[in-house]
């Protein structure tokens, strides 16, 4: 089994206008929202091409939820850590043929409590046969992330 772990998974939100001026409403069309995260698209890749995968990540909030939900709906299952917060939702905004606006958040952090769960969640999985960490890192994560942990596996090919 491969697994992916994306330790700041997004919400990606893409909308279209006409154009874009400060201080006016500006009406959006063409909404549409994806569970994202570099490790989430590997997945779904795998998925895509009948590889046996599942989902690691650090999710928090209805967002967290909405990437979860999704990923399920995909056919891809999640094995989730809960943190505090909100997961990110990023904003891209395509405002006319050459004019794009891309509007990342940071994330949720993580804490030590958060790091040690993964690792033991990782240690856990005697299925696995490979683990591709992708992705940017939340704000504020720790320095075991990725490299340490509390794994009797550590330093151990895989």
């Amino acid at each position: 089994m491969i697994y992916t772990l994306t330790a700041n998974p997004a919400i990606d939100y893409n909308i279209a206008c006409d154009g874009l001026s400060a201080n006016t409403v500006t009406r959006t069309r063409n909404a549409v929202y994806t569970p994202n995260g570099k490790g989430l698209n590997v997945s779904f890749t795998l998925d895509h091409y009948g590889i046996d995968t599942t989902i690691l990540g650090f999710f928090a909030g209805f967002s967290g939820e909405f990437i979860i939900q999704g990923a399920e709906a995909l056919g891809v299952p999640v094995k989730p850590v809960w943190t505090d917060g909100i997961t990110r939702v990023n904003v891209f905004l395509n405002a006319g043929p050459d004019t794009e606006y891309n509007m990342v958040n940071a994330g949720a952090a993580i804490d030590e409590a958060n790091e040690r769960e993964m690792f033991e969640l990782i240690d856990s999985l005697d299925d696995m046969t490979c683990l591709v960490i992708s992705g940017s890192l939340p704000p504020q994560h720790l320095r075991g992330l990725p490299g340490r942990g509390p794994s009797s596996r550590e330093g151990e090919r895989r």
